[in-house]
């Protein structure tokens, strides 16, 4: 019974319509925009990061890591492609 109140008095205060008087200056649109694409690439970010992450694991599970290392400051580096080139730098 009282969430029931509590939504009905939340719906009621949104829903009620002030007048505001207040001035929004340009700069308000400006800093609007930068919210919207920070938030967008933030978004695109964290779906990179998960997306690579799901795939790692899906890779592992499936023993599909194709000889590369993937765990460790080394992720995604060849170990071959690593002993080949200090063998040729000597």
């Amino acid at each position: 019974m009282k969430r029931s109140i509590t939504y009905a008095t939340c719906a009621m205060v949104c829903l009620i319509a002030m007048p505001a008087h207040a001035y929004v200056d340009p700069g308000t649109g400006s800093m609007a925009i930068q919210i919207i694409i920070g938030s967008i690439v933030a978004a695109a970010f964290m779906i990179k990061t998960y997306y690579y992450g799901l795939k790692r694991r899906i890779a592992r599970l499936f023993g599909r890591d194709g000889g590369y290392e993937v765990d460790g400051d080394s992720e995604g580096v060849n170990p071959q492609a690593i002993d080949e080139s200090s063998d040729t730098a000597k």
